[in-house]
């Protein structure tokens, strides 16, 4: 494990392996302290680590690289792939892991796969791990079309980490991948050449970069034992990661894709991302429960999306250069905010959609025939599941 995100009395943050400190030994940052604790509570409570995920699309990358004119048909082609590939997940192989949620790395789900793949099992004739394998399929089916969740085996989702070294330029970044997570050294990737790398939720176009992942024998010294994570340099005139969605390196995971045909030959310029100044109050019981009330009545984040989503799919010429889905995204991101600034955003004056896209499955009164790509890949993968008679069932 390279990188843990941690809770430590007030603080909070990620902290990251280095071989040249003392055991027992761990240094904070002083932007890690959220807040003063009166009693100190010297146990760490661990919260996420770095681990191989596997990389996704989804409709709000897929929107932004078509609007930095990534070509349809390559993502068409990679759905078809996925569907392939989906097609023969009854071959118990390394590749079935992708399929298996990395969300969720110590489920027993994937114990169990795991345990089956060393011990050789034959599957053909084990009803119970042929079920996993079709449960696993059919979710797989069923997020394509809920969410156009399509594997991309170039690309993985990795934490954000920064180069304490300063051994990074300006746009470069160092990337090693291990899909056992270090067990087999063998499988150690070190990424070089240019690489796609943003975040979720992204709604600007600017939110996605193209940045130059490289080695060297400096590199490798200072870096080489971050495995699975993405290493943002230290220099530079603004941070790569306040680029992609106004992110930070609190425990962010990024997508992160080496495959040439989703890298963008120009991208727009980021957004400014300008933090709401925190609301600085007596925290009380009778003040909890007001922010929760106006926290509940005002939580927009979920309109703001689905009408970004649908105004971009509307305008096919400018998609999410729309100017109603740029000014929906400058209201984002103090609407993710919210919760921690205490700041609530302001949406009087924003226009929402009333009409949408068949894949967003609005009514159907209210809904049009998406001419983007994403209506297409929602209508194939429709046929797909209506044709080899998947039910809505197994969708949880």
């Amino acid at each position: 494990v390279s990188a843990i995100q941690i809770r430590y009395g007030g603080m909070k943050g990620v902290l990251v392996g280095d071989p040249t400190l003392p055991e027992n030994t761990i240094i904070f940052r002083k932007s890690m302290q959220k807040f003063k604790k009166s009693s100190f509570d010297y146990s760490l409570e661990l919260l996420d680590y770095s681990k191989y995920r596997a990389g996704y699309l989804n409709r709000q990358i897929i929107m932004l690289l078509l609007t930095n004119k990534v070509l349809p048909q390559i993502l068409g082609d990679l759905q078809i792939q996925n569907i392939q590939d989906l097609v023969k997940i009854d071959n118990l192989d390394t590749n079935l892991f992708r399929y298996v949620n990395n969300d969720h790395h110590l489920s027993p789900t994937r114990d169990l796969l795991q345990d089956c793949f060393a011990a050789n099992v034959d599957i053909k004739n084990e009803p119970f791990v042929r079920g996993v394998l079709e449960t696993i399929r059919v979710r797989s089916f069923l997020n394509l079309k809920e969410k156009c969740n399509i594997l991309v085996k170039d690309a993985a989702r990795l934490t954000g980490v920064l180069d304490e070294y300063n051994v990074l330029d300006s746009n470069q970044v160092y990337i090693c991948v291990s899909e056992s997570n270090g067990v087999n050294k063998e499988d150690y990737k070190i990424i070089t050449g240019q690489v796609l790398v943003t975040k979720n939720p992204c709604l600007h176009p600017g939110d996605i970069r193209v940045l130059e992942a490289v080695n060297s024998q400096e590199i490798l010294k200072n870096l080489g034992h971050l495995v699975n994570c993405v290493v943002f340099p230290a220099k530079g005139d603004r941070p790569h990661t306040d680029e992609i969605a106004g992110s930070d390196l609190d425990g962010d995971q990024y997508f992160v894709s080496w495959d040439q045909r989703l890298i963008p030959r120009t991208v727009d310029k980021p957004m400014n991302y300008v933090a709401k100044k925190r609301i600085e109050q007596e925290v009380t019981n009778e003040s909890i429960i007001n922010f929760f009330v106006e926290y509940t009545n005002n939580d927009v984040l979920g309109k703001i999306d689905n009408s970004h989503l649908a105004f971009a799919d509307g305008d096919l010429t400018n998609l999410a250069r729309n100017p109603k889905c740029k000014e929906l995204a400058e209201v984002h991101s103090d609407a993710v905010d919210y919760a921690k600034s205490g700041v609530c955003p302001s949406v009087k004056y924003l226009s929402f959609a009333k009409l949408w896209p068949d894949y967003m499955g609005k009514d159907y009164e209210l809904s049009y025939e998406s001419k983007t790509i994403l209506g297409e890949l929602y209508r194939d993968i429709k046929f797909e599941i209506e044709n080899r008679g998947i039910k809505e069932i197994y969708k949880n």
